[in-house]
């Protein structure tokens, strides 16, 4: 019994390859390539007010927000940009940028009164930042107390101040349904919503509560806005060992489709075997690739035609990964005599729960030939062959004796 690759034999014609060292028997995780798209300056500056009075928390203050342009995902080929091509698994947004507030308060007393003596007022400032796709809310605050000073209580005091510090976003998404949102045929815009908030602790007056007010203005400098994409090439099954491919070819098969599909292709020839023997033959299912390739997982396995006598069994696998391999077998029902032929079909798909998931098909075809059993003669032991030798001298020897009593 032989089997036989068509498409190893048709590769290796092709190009001349000999037998490599043998790859690592062990699977390797795949790491994930990135294409990074960015904002010239990350974006335009974004400010935001708040203002209140007479003693109660300022409100909030929103600024429209502005929406920056990527190239979209394109979920129905898995392809973005230029020459992109493969499974999207992750999606991360950076926003780097500076958030500073600028606070002024007064504090005035009504007509004929004078306004209660207080030395500082303290003030909570925070600012909002929502981007979408993708549902990142992030919030930072800075505290500070700015002290009151006037000319006399009765006419009330003033202050102003100022701080900045840092804000930064850095999120990453895996999930399908957040990916399915970062998901579009053409352009995707990401859009940038910054709101700023400010309060001051001024609790505590009597009724004699003078005028108060303040103002707060946020402003977001941004210093970098960026989209990466994390993706993974698409998985390539092959029934050919890596073997008996130079490494330059499987980068060459990898992006050429018509190379591709002679991998998936295979002939297990029993050649001719005899009536009611036991006949099972082995293969193999390869993912060829590099670092950067997807695994594949088994999606199930049927006749393709007409059944035939061939069985298939293939144990399930769901995350193939490259330098890894699986085996499966063929059982052959050899009760009937005849010439056979038969097919299965074997799907396969992309591993994991990335966007933009290829499916494969793998045709195995099975050959066998199934013959009568010769008669079967047993052969004489050497004291059978001693007992014949001397059985037929001794009927020679009688025969002779007869011959002579009839002449007499």
């Amino acid at each position: 019994m032989t089997r036989r690759s068509q498409a190893a034999a048709l590769i290796i014609a092709l190009f001349g390859a000999t037998a490599l060292t043998a790859a690592a028997n062990a699977a390797r995780a795949a790491t994930p390539l990135t294409q990074v798209q960015t904002v010239a300056g990350g974006g335009g500056v974004q400010t935001a007010s708040a203002t209140g009075a007479f003693g109660v928390i300022p409100g909030g203050g929103l600024v429209f927000p502005t929406t920056y342009q990527f190239d979209g995902w394109n979920p129905a080929s898995g392809v973005f940009g230029l020459g992109i091509n493969g499974v999207l698994v992750g999606a991360t947004l950076d926003y780097q940028s500076t958030f500073s507030v600028a606070t002024t308060t007064s504090v005035s007393p009504f007509q004929g009164q004078t306004a209660p003596p207080f030395a500082s007022v303290p003030f909570t400032n925070s600012v909002g930042l929502t981007l979408t796709p993708g549902g990142v809310n992030a919030t930072a605050s800075n505290n500070f107390t700015l002290g009151c000073t006037g000319a006399s209580a009765s006419q009330g005091c003033s202050a102003s101040g100022s701080q900045s510090q840092a804000f930064d976003v850095h999120q990453t998404f895996t999930d399908l349904s957040t990916l399915q949102a970062f998901a579009s045929a053409g352009v995707q815009g990401v859009t940038v919503t910054p709101s700023v908030t400010a309060a001051s602790n001024i609790f505590g007056f009597d009724g004699d509560t003078p005028n108060f007010s303040m103002t707060d203005t946020a402003t977001l400098t941004p210093s970098a806005l960026s989209l990466t994409y994390d993706y993974l090439k698409h998985g390539l099954p092959s029934f050919v060992s890596p073997d008996t491919i130079p490494p330059g070819l499987l980068s060459l098969i990898s992006q050429v489709p018509g190379l591709a599909s002679l991998l998936n292709t295979e002939t297990l020839d029993f050649s001719t075997v005899t009536q009611g023997s036991a006949a099972t033959l082995g293969g193999t299912i390869f993912n060829l690739g590099d670092a950067n390739t997807d695994g594949l997982q088994l999606d199930g396995f049927h006749v393709l035609g007409t059944p035939g006598p061939f069985t298939l069994d293939v144990p399930a696998f769901s995350d193939l990964e490259t330098t890894g391999s699986q085996g499966f077998t063929v059982g052959f029902d050899t009760s009937q005599l005849g010439v056979f032929s038969q097919q299965f079909e074997i799907d396969l798909s992309d591993a994991g729960t990335g966007l933009g998931r290829d499916s494969y098909a793998m045709i195995l075809t099975v050959t066998g030939d199934v013959v009568a059993g010769a008669p079967v003669t047993g052969v004489p032991e050497p004291a059978a062959w001693a007992l014949m030798i001397l059985g037929f001298g001794a009927v020679g020897a009688s025969l002779r004796a007869r011959r002579g009593v009839a002449a007499v």
